[in-house]
């Protein structure tokens, strides 16, 4: 199994802050979000990861590197040259010569979770979004399903209910989803280059439904992660996030 992190982004919306460190390299509990991921990847036994790097590549990649040195783990890069222009999907495809037409785990750089979730995640039999109840932060990717519990849609655009899911940020993507994955994206952008800054998400459903095969999910309580797209959320994930995980995480080591 092999994993990627998406780590081009530029993080406007955390500026200052995001003007001299990007998103995946802000320390939250005196650790990096990145180092962080990696060293959870690393102990759930996944050794080869893809990082793609966009702003601040150089420094994004030196980073990496270390995390890769410390946690015992390869690390390979793959540079979206054009992130100031394009969206995750464009950064998403950067990836696909790099996994081999293997199966991965994909995380977003900015997400904080419990140790837990990756396990859990390998454990898992089928390909799968990871969700949650609805945050409430104003921003969130909704998921819908069928009957059946399989993804139907996903976006931000999607009705909020309160009993609803919200994506994470977190799958696993199989071998054959991704390679019609990568070539609906392929197609895509070629036909109309306005989709380049589209999210990865928006391709799930659409790929879904011309492969076959089904996304389902996997719900991790709301209060065990958050997304850090803010400067509010850097505090709420000191604040409340952080100590809630820590507790989770204490309990099962009992």
């Amino acid at each position: 199994m092999k994993a990627v992190i998406l780590a081009a982004g530029m993080g406007l919306r955390l500026k200052p802050i995001t003007e001299l460190t990007p998103k995946p390299l802000i320390k939250i509990g005196g650790k990096s979000i990145g180092s962080r991921i990696v060293s959870m990847l690393s102990s759930a036994g996944v050794k080869d990861i893809a990082v793609i790097t966009g702003y601040m590549g150089d420094m994004v990649m030196k980073a990496f590197s270390k995390f890769g040195l410390e946690s015992g783990v390869t690390i390979m890069f793959a540079e979206n040259d054009r992130y100031h222009e394009t969206g995750t999907a464009y950064s998403l495809l950067m990836a696909e010569t790099l996994l081999g037409g293997e199966e991965f785990l994909l995380f977003e750089s900015d997400i904080v979770f419990p140790s837990s979730l990756i396990p859990a995640m390998l454990s898992a039999d089928k390909p799968h979004l990871v969700v949650s109840r609805i945050s409430g932060s104003g921003d969130e990717v909704v998921v819908s399903l069928t009957s059946e519990g399989r993804v139907k849609g996903i976006g931000k655009r999607l009705v909020k209910d309160i009993n609803g899911l919200e994506f994470i940020g977190a799958s696993r993507i199989s071998a054959s989803f991704s390679t019609s994955l990568f070539s609906m994206m392929r197609k895509s952008f070629a036909s109309d280059r306005k989709t380049e800054m589209g999210y990865y998400e928006s391709f799930f459903v659409e790929t879904s439904e011309s492969s076959s095969e089904y996304l389902n999910v996997l719900e991790i309580p709301v209060s065990l992660w958050s997304e850090m797209d803010t400067i509010d959320d850097l505090r709420r994930i000191e604040k409340n996030v952080l100590p809630e995980i820590r507790e989770s995480e204490s309990k099962l080591e009992c």
